[in-house]
């Protein structure tokens, strides 16, 4: 509830003081504030619509070089429209943009987080173990595999009882 008035409050500086910033800089700052309002909405309140309008106007402003911004908003775009019922269409989205080779590895990373998260979400481990399979696989010993890949792939061996497999992902 603290981060909503800070939010509000930089919106207004940035609108007030237009020689403080480029207008490339604004809608930049702005899309990384549209992501912050996905994510305090998404910890607080969940409503899917106000994370999905949050999340458009994010990737409305930050610039196509901000990967990692962009893939966080998409990620809570997706949770938020499988909130809302729109399962098929919130893999779609990530599937569509994991499909896009011009991500690099860290927003893949997220993306692919973000997919494992909807996976979950429903217990769809197969699918799930799939993803994290591929997820692995786009930087071996570096960042996916020092990120939530292996807490994910730990997860689908416990739901498995693959007791072993998944002590061993999770240490």
């Amino acid at each position: 509830d603290e981060l909503a008035p800070i939010l509000d409050q930089l919106e207004q500086i940035i609108a007030s003081d237009q020689s403080m910033l480029s207008e490339e800089q604004r809608s930049g700052v702005s899309g990384h504030i549209f992501t912050l309002r996905a994510s305090l909405e998404t910890l607080t309140a969940a409503n899917p619509d106000r994370i999905i309008a949050a999340s458009l106007a994010s990737l409305k402003g930050l610039p196509l070089t901000e990967r990692g911004g962009r893939a966080t908003a998409l990620g809570y775009q997706a949770s938020a429209m499988q909130l809302r019922g729109d399962q098929d269409e919130a893999f779609d989205l990530l599937e569509s943009e994991l499909a896009n080779p011009s991500p690099g590895a860290p927003a893949k990373v997220q993306l692919y987080l973000s997919l494992c998260l909807l996976c979950e979400r429903i217990g769809d481990f197969a699918r799930m173990e799939n993803a994290v399979r591929r997820f692995l696989a786009i930087d071996p010993g570096g960042v996916a595999d020092h990120s939530g890949a292996n807490w994910m792939a730990g997860r689908v061996a416990y739901e498995r009882n693959q007791i072993g497999r998944a002590h061993k992902h999770y240490s």
